[in-house]
Parts: C-alpha cells; sequence; structure tokens
C-alpha cells in the first residue's frame, strides 16, 4: 500500500518480527497506515537473524 507523497511524507522501515515465532509486520503494518504513513519498507529477515538470515 502506498498513498501519494507530500510535502511532509512519512517512511517506515520495519523487520518481519523479532524471531521466526513472533511476527508482528502485519500488525504494525495496519497500525502504520492507520496513522498516515506515505509508504513501508518490509525488510526480509527477522531481527534474530542479523546479517545471516
Amino acid at each position: 500500500m502506498t498513498r501519494e507523497v507530500t510535502y511532509r511524507s512519512h517512511y517506515t522501515k520495519i523487520r518481519i518480527g523479532q524471531d521466526s515465532n513472533t511476527r508482528r509486520s502485519l500488525t504494525i503494518k495496519r497500525i502504520a497506515y492507520k496513522t498516515g504513513i506515505s509508504m513501508l519498507i518490509m525488510h526480509g529477515r527477522t531481527c534474530a537473524d542479523l546479517y545471516y538470515g
């Protein structure tokens, strides 16, 4: 989902979750969209993956 980019655009980058058992990316996406975010960037690893996932 994206919205029209305006003078005050807001972007957020998140990971898919803390680890493979805790994935809250859809919840975070919904909250961010409701607050008026312009673009959400999803990082394809969990926090536990570090640079190895």
